[in-house]
Protein backbone atom coordinates (compact mmCIF):
# COMPACT_ATOMS: atom_id res chain seq x y z
CA UNK A 1 0.00 0.00 0.00
CA UNK A 2 2.67 2.21 1.07
CA UNK A 3 4.61 1.61 -2.37
CA UNK A 4 1.34 2.52 -4.45
CA UNK A 5 0.66 5.58 -2.51
CA UNK A 6 4.19 7.23 -2.97
CA UNK A 7 3.54 6.19 -6.95
CA UNK A 8 0.82 8.00 -7.00
CA UNK A 9 2.43 10.87 -5.10
CA UNK A 10 5.51 11.00 -7.30
CA UNK A 11 3.31 10.79 -10.85
CA UNK A 12 1.20 13.74 -8.88
CA UNK A 13 3.59 15.60 -7.91
CA UNK A 14 5.62 15.16 -12.06
CA UNK A 15 2.03 16.52 -13.14
CA UNK A 16 2.27 19.35 -11.42
CA UNK A 17 5.91 20.39 -12.26
CA UNK A 18 5.21 19.80 -15.51
CA UNK A 19 1.61 22.23 -15.66
CA UNK A 20 3.76 24.87 -13.85
CA UNK A 21 6.43 24.45 -17.11
CA UNK A 22 4.40 24.30 -19.80
CA UNK A 23 2.50 27.18 -21.27
CA UNK A 24 -1.37 27.07 -21.52
CA UNK A 25 -3.01 26.65 -25.18
CA UNK A 26 -3.73 30.82 -24.43
CA UNK A 27 -0.37 31.56 -24.68
CA UNK A 28 -0.10 33.32 -27.89
CA UNK A 29 -2.78 36.44 -27.62
CA UNK A 30 -3.83 39.23 -29.85
CA UNK A 31 -0.94 42.42 -29.88
CA UNK A 32 -1.51 45.59 -28.65
CA UNK A 33 -0.25 47.28 -32.05
CA UNK A 34 -2.82 47.57 -34.83
CA UNK A 35 -2.06 48.42 -38.32
CA UNK A 36 -4.46 49.36 -41.14
CA UNK A 37 -4.19 47.26 -44.39
CA UNK A 38 -1.60 48.61 -46.27
CA UNK A 39 -2.23 48.66 -50.04
CA UNK A 40 -2.79 50.42 -53.06
CA UNK A 41 -6.56 49.49 -53.81
CA UNK A 42 -8.85 52.60 -52.94
CA UNK A 43 -10.46 52.26 -49.53
CA UNK A 44 -14.32 52.90 -50.18
CA UNK A 45 -16.45 55.21 -47.71
CA UNK A 46 -17.85 53.48 -44.51
CA UNK A 47 -21.55 52.80 -43.99
CA UNK A 48 -23.58 55.41 -42.33
CA UNK A 49 -23.97 53.24 -39.11
CA UNK A 50 -19.87 51.69 -38.89
CA UNK A 51 -17.09 53.83 -37.19
CA UNK A 52 -13.14 52.64 -36.97
CA UNK A 53 -13.44 51.04 -33.62
CA UNK A 54 -16.81 48.40 -34.99
CA UNK A 55 -15.73 44.92 -34.78
CA UNK A 56 -19.20 43.87 -36.46
CA UNK A 57 -18.69 42.09 -40.09
CA UNK A 58 -20.56 45.16 -42.10
CA UNK A 59 -18.28 47.41 -40.94
CA UNK A 60 -15.32 46.67 -41.77
CA UNK A 61 -13.19 48.69 -44.46
CA UNK A 62 -13.95 47.53 -48.37
CA UNK A 63 -11.82 47.71 -50.66
CA UNK A 64 -12.75 48.09 -54.48
CA UNK A 65 -11.24 45.69 -57.03
CA UNK A 66 -8.45 45.90 -59.15
CA UNK A 67 -5.85 43.86 -60.87
CA UNK A 68 -2.64 42.63 -59.95
CA UNK A 69 -2.44 44.54 -56.43
CA UNK A 70 -1.38 43.25 -53.57
CA UNK A 71 -2.34 43.93 -49.61
CA UNK A 72 -0.55 43.62 -46.53
CA UNK A 73 -2.46 42.93 -43.56
CA UNK A 74 -0.59 43.05 -40.07
CA UNK A 75 -1.08 41.67 -36.82
CA UNK A 76 0.59 41.88 -34.02
CA UNK A 77 0.46 38.76 -31.55
CA UNK A 78 2.07 38.78 -27.34
CA UNK A 79 3.25 35.51 -25.75
CA UNK A 80 1.40 35.75 -22.67
CA UNK A 81 2.51 32.07 -21.41
CA UNK A 82 5.47 31.33 -18.49
CA UNK A 83 7.78 30.14 -21.41
CA UNK A 84 8.88 30.57 -25.22
CA UNK A 85 7.45 29.72 -27.61
CA UNK A 86 7.79 28.74 -31.25
CA UNK A 87 6.24 30.66 -34.25
CA UNK A 88 5.66 28.33 -37.18
CA UNK A 89 3.54 30.25 -39.62
CA UNK A 90 0.64 30.50 -40.82
CA UNK A 91 -0.34 26.82 -41.56
CA UNK A 92 0.81 25.96 -45.31
CA UNK A 93 -2.33 24.41 -46.03
CA UNK A 94 -4.72 27.35 -45.63
CA UNK A 95 -2.81 29.14 -48.51
CA UNK A 96 -4.98 26.37 -50.91
CA UNK A 97 -7.07 28.94 -52.92
CA UNK A 98 -9.73 27.99 -55.73
CA UNK A 99 -8.26 29.79 -58.98
CA UNK A 100 -11.31 32.23 -59.71
CA UNK A 101 -10.77 34.25 -56.52
CA UNK A 102 -10.41 38.08 -55.88
CA UNK A 103 -7.78 38.09 -54.61
CA UNK A 104 -5.75 34.86 -52.47
CA UNK A 105 -2.83 34.91 -49.92
CA UNK A 106 0.86 34.71 -51.17
CA UNK A 107 2.89 34.70 -48.03
CA UNK A 108 3.29 35.84 -44.67
CA UNK A 109 5.85 38.01 -43.75
CA UNK A 110 7.85 38.88 -40.42
CA UNK A 111 7.21 42.53 -39.00
CA UNK A 112 9.53 41.72 -36.16
CA UNK A 113 8.95 43.35 -32.65
CA UNK A 114 6.39 46.13 -33.46
CA UNK A 115 7.10 48.02 -29.86
CA UNK A 116 10.45 49.18 -30.61
CA UNK A 117 11.59 53.07 -29.52
CA UNK A 118 13.15 54.07 -33.42
CA UNK A 119 9.04 53.27 -34.39
CA UNK A 120 7.61 49.87 -35.97
CA UNK A 121 8.58 49.88 -39.58
CA UNK A 122 6.99 47.27 -42.42
CA UNK A 123 9.62 45.08 -43.67
CA UNK A 124 9.81 42.59 -46.92
CA UNK A 125 11.47 39.75 -44.42
CA UNK A 126 10.07 36.28 -45.68
CA UNK A 127 9.07 34.07 -42.45
CA UNK A 128 10.88 31.91 -40.49
CA UNK A 129 9.74 30.11 -36.96
CA UNK A 130 11.07 32.55 -34.89
CA UNK A 131 10.87 31.81 -31.20
CA UNK A 132 8.53 34.56 -29.08
CA UNK A 133 9.98 35.43 -25.22
CA UNK A 134 7.12 35.53 -22.38
CA UNK A 135 5.29 39.00 -22.82
CA UNK A 136 7.28 39.62 -26.52
CA UNK A 137 5.45 40.88 -29.23
CA UNK A 138 5.60 39.99 -33.10
CA UNK A 139 4.18 41.65 -36.27
CA UNK A 140 2.84 39.11 -38.61
CA UNK A 141 2.19 39.78 -42.46
CA UNK A 142 -0.45 38.02 -44.64
CA UNK A 143 0.07 39.64 -48.06
CA UNK A 144 -2.87 38.65 -50.50
CA UNK A 145 -2.52 40.00 -54.34
CA UNK A 146 -5.86 39.94 -56.11
CA UNK A 147 -6.38 38.34 -59.38
CA UNK A 148 -4.57 39.93 -62.58
CA UNK A 149 -7.61 38.81 -64.73
CA UNK A 150 -10.60 41.05 -64.75
CA UNK A 151 -12.67 39.11 -67.33
CA UNK A 152 -12.50 36.17 -65.29
CA UNK A 153 -13.20 38.27 -62.24
CA UNK A 154 -16.36 39.81 -63.97
CA UNK A 155 -17.84 36.76 -65.38
CA UNK A 156 -17.59 35.05 -62.02
CA UNK A 157 -18.50 37.42 -59.23
CA UNK A 158 -21.29 39.26 -62.08
CA UNK A 159 -23.46 39.47 -58.73
CA UNK A 160 -21.41 42.09 -56.95
CA UNK A 161 -20.31 41.54 -52.92
CA UNK A 162 -16.99 41.45 -51.57
CA UNK A 163 -14.57 38.80 -50.50
CA UNK A 164 -13.26 38.44 -46.81
CA UNK A 165 -11.64 36.04 -45.12
CA UNK A 166 -11.82 36.72 -41.10
CA UNK A 167 -9.00 34.94 -39.58
CA UNK A 168 -5.75 33.36 -40.90
CA UNK A 169 -4.33 30.25 -38.62
CA UNK A 170 -1.55 31.37 -37.14
CA UNK A 171 0.28 27.78 -35.74
CA UNK A 172 2.83 27.89 -32.63
CA UNK A 173 4.20 25.13 -30.36
CA UNK A 174 6.18 24.80 -27.14
CA UNK A 175 7.89 21.10 -26.78
CA UNK A 176 5.69 18.94 -28.64
CA UNK A 177 2.82 20.58 -28.33
CA UNK A 178 1.17 22.69 -30.99
CA UNK A 179 -1.60 25.03 -31.17
CA UNK A 180 -3.14 27.69 -33.71
CA UNK A 181 -3.74 31.38 -32.63
CA UNK A 182 -6.48 32.84 -35.30
CA UNK A 183 -5.12 35.74 -36.99
CA UNK A 184 -7.84 38.46 -37.90
CA UNK A 185 -8.17 39.85 -40.97
CA UNK A 186 -10.83 42.50 -41.05
CA UNK A 187 -11.71 43.53 -44.89
CA UNK A 188 -13.07 42.69 -47.76
CA UNK A 189 -12.39 43.34 -51.34
CA UNK A 190 -15.24 43.98 -52.97
CA UNK A 191 -15.96 42.54 -56.99
CA UNK A 192 -15.42 44.73 -59.89
CA UNK A 193 -18.03 47.59 -60.64
CA UNK A 194 -20.19 47.35 -63.96
CA UNK A 195 -17.53 50.09 -65.09
CA UNK A 196 -14.78 48.27 -64.37
CA UNK A 197 -15.98 45.51 -66.71
CA UNK A 198 -17.63 47.35 -69.27
CA UNK A 199 -14.07 49.57 -69.68
CA UNK A 200 -11.96 45.91 -69.50
CA UNK A 201 -14.23 44.72 -72.59
CA UNK A 202 -13.37 48.04 -74.48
Amino acid sequence: MRIAAAVVLIIAVGLALADLGAPSSTAVVPGSVGVEPMTDLERLPAEPDCDDLSEEDHCWPNYAFAPGVSIVAWVSVRNEGPAPVILDGVVAEWFDRPELMLYRPVRVIDGGDPIDPAGWQPTQTAWQPVSLSPNEQRMVGIEFRTSADLAAMCRHYSGGGGVGFGHAPLQWGVALATHVHELPLPFYVMAPTTTQCAEGRA
